[in-house]
């Protein structure tokens, strides 16, 4: 009967306490993964070396931007570039930013709020439901369809797969069409060429996950402006696949190739070498700022040192000019208690 008395302000207190704990938790997750405040933006997404919040050990850095104005961004590359998890990775940091959590980014990242993030990623075929994986697909996306606006964000991997590629890429160019005269933005990936060069034809931010040509491995950073290849021929040769079958696969590719597909590959080439006279120029500037600051403080302890130098010998000639003045002065002094000068004279020298 006495705790009833007094439940309003029980539940008061139990609802403090509530706020409390889920404010701390917040700050030892966001310790725990080393996550920042990111800033809140209306017009771009800008996360700089982002990190899935799941992944602990061995995670790679990435940067992702994109402004609302280019709608769309394409990623393309080879398989195990990290394509998906770079979807998933945006995915889950805009969900946890907007549900009050630090997000395991940089400080100088800016994320978007969104009233709905839409995912279609992985195979939901089903045999229970006579689903394959493009029905699966095509059904996720009538989905996203009814919900999208322009407050939306889209995530879709291997847009248009799973069915005959120049079908596929239609039904892809459609949707997302569709999906950008809703006013939604979208992030997705693709082997295509021909969605490619529909990315490029519509303007929109392009990228692929690098892949080191030395090693053969994935490198899992970022590049932008590049259409990025699939490297399976690299990437066969890496699994050890007879190299009489990549040889043989190399020539019907060849065939296949349209002049369309060979001006994106010799433009891709171009692009990533635009990209390292860029870095190499990059390098230049900062290492001309570098001696520039260390002239610049050359200069000023220079200038430091010139000042207490002339400083010092300007004292030491007053104190010497001053030295013999007062040895003048004593030696005037003197000749003149000796009567060896006039009066007048003495006083005229003493005003020298």
């Amino acid at each position: 009967y006495d705790i009833f008395e007094h439940i309003d302000l029980l539940r008061k207190q139990v609802h403090t306490l509530q706020v409390y704990d889920a404010t701390q938790a917040k700050m030892r997750y966001a310790e725990s993964m080393n996550a920042n405040l990111p800033e809140i933006s209306m017009e771009t997404m800008y996360l700089k070396d982002a990190r899935h919040p799941e992944i602990v050990q061995g995670v790679v850095p990435i940067t992702v931007h994109l402004e609302k104005t280019q709608k769309g961004l394409f990623i393309s590359g080879p398989n195990t570039g990290g394509k998906t998890v770079t979807l998933k990775t945006i995915g889950l940091i805009h969900l946890m930013a907007q549900a009050g959590l630090f997000v395991p980014a940089s400080k100088a990242s800016k994320v978007m709020i969104f009233d709905h993030i839409l995912a279609d990623i992985g195979d939901q075929q089903s045999i229970e439901h006579n689903l394959s994986t493009f029905s699966s697909h095509l059904k996720r996306n009538q989905a996203m369809l009814e919900i999208a606006n322009p407050h939306t964000l889209l995530l879709i991997d291997e847009i248009g797969s799973g069915t005959d590629p120049q079908e596929g890429v239609a039904i892809a160019e459609a949707l997302l069409e569709t999906y950008e005269s809703k006013g939604s933005m979208f992030v997705v990936t693709t082997h295509y060429q021909t969605l490619k060069q529909y990315a490029i034809k519509k303007d929109y931010m392009i990228a692929s996950v690098a892949f080191d040509q030395v090693s053969l491995q994935p490198t899992y950073h970022i590049d932008y402006g590049i259409a990025g290849s699939s490297h399976a021929f690299d990437i066969a040769t890496r699994l050890n696949i007879s190299p009489e079958v990549i040889q043989l696969a190399k020539k019907y590719y060849a065939s296949l190739q349209t002049d369309a597909e060979r001006l994106l590959k010799r433009l891709e080439i171009k692009e990533k070498e635009l990209l390292k006279e860029a870095k190499n120029l990059e390098e230049t500037k900062l290492e001309i700022s570098r001696i520039k600051a260390q002239y610049e403080k050359q200069l000023q302890l220079f200038e430091k040192e010139k000042e207490y130098n002339l400083k010092k010998l300007t004292q030491e000639y007053e104190t010497d000019l001053k030295e013999k003045q007062s040895n003048i002065d004593t030696l005037l002094k003197e000749l003149k208690a000796l009567k060896q000068i006039p009066i007048s004279t003495y006083a005229a020298l003493k005003q020298k």
